[in-house]
């Protein structure tokens, strides 16, 4: 009897998930925001925050981590960066409202 060989998948992670949708809700509020004429982002802080996880992948990989452990980190860590990146904009939405009179 021929049997196909099993293929095993990392389980998901559901909290993942529910952080990602979290920040795509945060992303349309911030856009909101910020096209309601409220403070802005530096121009290239997300840039600087792809480009240290960037470096850290870069860094294991060279430093001899399988490439099956490197990809799901590199899906926790975007998740992670920007989850964090728009909980940092939800702190600058909160402390710089909008004008009321406008």
């Amino acid at each position: 009897m021929n049997k196909l060989p099993s293929i095993t998948m990392a389980s998901s992670n559901p909290g993942n998930f529910v952080l990602l949708v979290l920040a795509v809700w945060g992303a349309i509020s911030d856009n909101r925001y910020t096209a309601k004429g409220g403070k802005r982002a530096p121009k290239r802080s997300a840039l600087k925050l792809a480009a240290g996880f960037a470096a850290l992948l870069i860094v294991l990989g060279l430093s001899g981590t399988s490439v099956d452990s490197l990809a799901p980190l590199a899906g926790l860590l975007f998740v992670i960066g920007f989850a964090g990146y728009e909980a940092w904009r939800w702190f600058v939405r909160r402390n710089n409202p909008l004008p009321a009179w406008k």
